[in-house]
């Protein structure tokens, strides 16, 4: 796992902003996550998104009870090459990305079913290089990325509670970019890294 040197400093600057511990134990929640991809990336033989022959397995859940991987039943919509997934707390939440032909690119999975759910689109075109969170209870904001040779600003927030898709409002002019990251700070989310600009900040709640 690697950051660049914009990332690295869109975090510093984040924790000066910040309010001490609790930004902290946030920004220490994403480095476990970025590690655990880090490790499963090393277990399957691929990062996210990268097909090479040195894959050995597809992705699949692990369950640190019985210490123990087991695979995931095929998703009903079809993946492209810069998919996106967040965990919300109690279920997987997946983005297809880029994904060429059918109209259902989003879906939940739920583990202790072991059922996929079809949700709505999201109110955005197709994108690659974009980043998706979840606050782990209510929220997932899909934001950013490119297509078509442009960097784009734009986002979107999904809503758990009604199932609902709510485009978020207009951001500053400058402020598009792809291969960026996104963490949740209690109420707000943050974006950090990519290609341009500073980190961001919104507050979804003001919208809901």
């Amino acid at each position: 796992m690697t950051l660049n040197e914009s990332a690295l400093k869109d975090i510093h600057a984040a924790i000066e902003a910040g309010e001490g511990i609790d930004l902290v134990r946030d920004l220490a929640c994403w480095l476990m996550q970025a590690l655990i991809d880090a490790e499963a990336a090393d277990k399957i033989g691929a990062d996210r998104y990268e097909r090479s022959d040195e894959r050995v397995t597809h992705r699949a859940r692990y369950d640190p009870l019985t210490d123990a991987w087991t695979t995931v039943p095929a998703a009903p919509i079809e993946l492209g090459v810069d998919q996106q997934a967040v965990w919300t707390g109690e279920r997987l939440l997946v983005y297809a990305g880029f994904a060429q032909g059918g109209d259902a690119v989003a879906a939940t999975f739920n583990p202790m079913t072991e059922e996929w759910t079809l949700i709505p689109n999201p109110p955005l075109g197709p994108r690659r290089d974009s980043a998706m969170s979840s606050d782990g209870s209510r929220f997932v904001v899909l934001w950013g990325g490119s297509a078509s040779g442009s960097v784009l600003s734009d986002g979107a927030l999904f809503d758990l509670d009604t199932g609902e898709w709510l485009v978020l409002p207009p951001s500053p002019a400058t402020s598009g970019r792809d291969r960026h990251s996104i963490m949740w700070h209690q109420d707000r989310f943050l974006i950090i890294g990519g290609n341009r600009g500073g980190p961001l900040t919104f507050q979804p709640c003001a919208e809901c």
